[in-house]
């Protein structure tokens, strides 16, 4: 069954066949234990994985949360330990397991199984876990003299990086991006002229991609510089997003949101409490130490409220009121309700037909109504139509000139006025172009020479060349 499984998503599973593989995945015993954890481990370990097939294995698992919710959660929490035990041993031979890890990771991101504050947390651990930016301390996690950190964030830039490009996303992404750049010119001038050029291009390239208007740092000071007006800015605004140093002395840079912080740090130290999906090569019992190091991570990219220093909500205390409130408004509606079902439903009539009889007195203009007006008091008479069951009633009443109702009653005979003389306006233009167009037409047709064809006034037509010769085309006729 291992085989099977190791079989299909390693071997069989390509860009065409996703639907089959996700039918053979969903027909697995999900049921027996070892079946399932053996499932789970293999599609957390991308590095199995044809580099180019990493898409669609986070393609299947997206598809395959549909039908096995716990699914998602354990790979992702799989692939987010992964990710930081790399950074913890530090050893070249898991630098191609690492890359593909990363690369799974925005993968998983762009089907939308992981949210974009822990892809985050992942873009800042990369250049502040384990980092010293003191020359004169090193790092076992770090060296100076490594520089893959900066080859697996552009990787995981060149991604997913794409879609951080509106909202919060795209501030958020722009301040890393400065972080990044003031890693970047630390490392670069650690090295000094023996700064490899091909990962130069890499990193410039990404940038350029994600943000071609983006001003690029220049040097280390420069960075330096950027770095410390963005905790002003920060600061100045009372978000409380500065860089804040632990005891071990690692720089933790918090990012922008607006999500609660709280929240966050418990899903993340239960994710990382639970997680159990180890892979082959993890033999290092490194438990104690990644919950600790998780806190201190979870604390530098915690986002935090602007609304924090604002007083909370009164707490709402029970009480016997509000049992006889809502058993009175349940009683009230569903009598409203019962006396509505017992009405007769009838279609309303949108417009209204005036009798015969009241036309010639009820329907008049603004304009009518006025001339007839003749007494003192400047008063406009209506009759308003009132229905009793199904017969119509019909009461006189009088109005100021300048009441609201005679204002609409003028304001909307003048809004059809001008849109029948629009429309009659566009009418007359219409008529006049067509007009135009047939007076055009019938002097082109005056002017235009007349053909004459001189082969019509002949009794038979002669081609020019003459008639060909058909005996000598199908030679001498043959008489039977």
């Amino acid at each position: 069954m291992h085989q099977f499984i190791r079989k299909v998503l390693y071997q069989d599973l390509q860009k065409n066949n996703i639907d089959k593989i996700m039918r053979l995945v969903r027909k697995l015993n999900w049921n027996d234990e070892d079946v399932a954890a053996y499932t789970i481990k293999c599609l957390t370990n991308a590095h199995n994985v044809k580099y180019y097939n990493i898409r669609c294995l986070a393609n299947l698992l997206a598809g395959l949360v549909a039908y096995q919710e716990e699914v998602g959660t354990k790979v992702v929490d799989g692939v987010l330990e992964d990710i930081r035990l790399g950074m913890e041993i530090n050893l070249p031979k898991y630098n191609q397991r690492r890359v593909a890890q990363v690369k799974y990771l925005g993968e998983l991101y762009n089907y939308r199984m992981v949210e974009s504050a822990d892809v985050f947390k992942v873009f800042y651990s990369l250049i502040t876990f384990g980092v010293s930016l003191d020359p004169y301390v090193t790092s076992p996690l770090d060296p100076p003299n490594h520089l893959f950190r900066v080859r697996l964030t552009c990787v995981l830039l060149e991604t997913c990086g794409t879609y951080f490009s509106s909202g919060s996303s795209k501030k958020r992404l722009d301040y890393y991006l400065t972080f990044l750049q003031d890693y970047y010119w630390y490392k670069k001038s650690l090295w000094g002229e023996a700064f490899p050029p091909t990962l130069e291009h890499i990193f410039k390239e990404t940038i350029m991609t994600l943000r071609p208007k983006l001003k690029m740092c220049q040097s280390y000071e420069e960075a330096q510089k950027e770095v410390e007006n963005i905790r002003i800015a920060l600061g100045v605004e009372n978000i409380g997003h500065e860089a804040k140093t632990d005891e071990d002395g690692l720089d933790t840079i918090a990012e922008t949101d607006n999500e609660d912080p709280g929240e966050d740090e418990v899903s993340e130290n239960a994710r990382a409490g639970t997680d159990d999906t180890a892979t082959e090569d993890e033999a290092i019992d490194h438990t104690q130490g990644s919950e600790d190091e998780g806190d201190q991570e979870m604390s530098e990219a915690e986002p935090v409220s602007e609304s924090f220093a604002i007083p909370s909500a009164p707490k709402r205390v029970d009480c016997p009121e509000d049992d006889e409130f809502l058993s009175a408004l349940d009683k009230m509606v569903s009598e409203n309700i019962q006396e509505r079902m017992r009405e007769p439903v009838k279609a309303g009539n949108i417009d209204i037909s005036v009798p015969v009889v009241l036309k010639s007195n009820v329907k008049k203009s603004y304009e009518q109504l006025q001339d007839t007006e003749e007494n003192d008091n400047n008063k406009i008479g209506f009759v308003l139509m009132v229905r009793k069951g199904n017969k119509q009633q019909y009461k006189a009443f009088e109005a100021d000139k300048d009441s609201e109702l005679a204002q609409n009653l003028r304001d909307q005979e003048l809004a059809q006025k001008e849109e029948k003389e629009r429309v009659k306006r566009l009418t007359l233009n219409i008529t006049e172009r067509l007009e135009e167009e047939d007076y055009q037409d019938l002097i082109q047709q005056q002017n235009r020479p007349v053909t004459q064809n001189l082969n019509r006034e002949r009794k038979k037509y002669q081609h020019p060349k003459g008639a060909p010769d058909a005996d000598l085309i199908f030679g001498p006729k043959k008489v039977r």
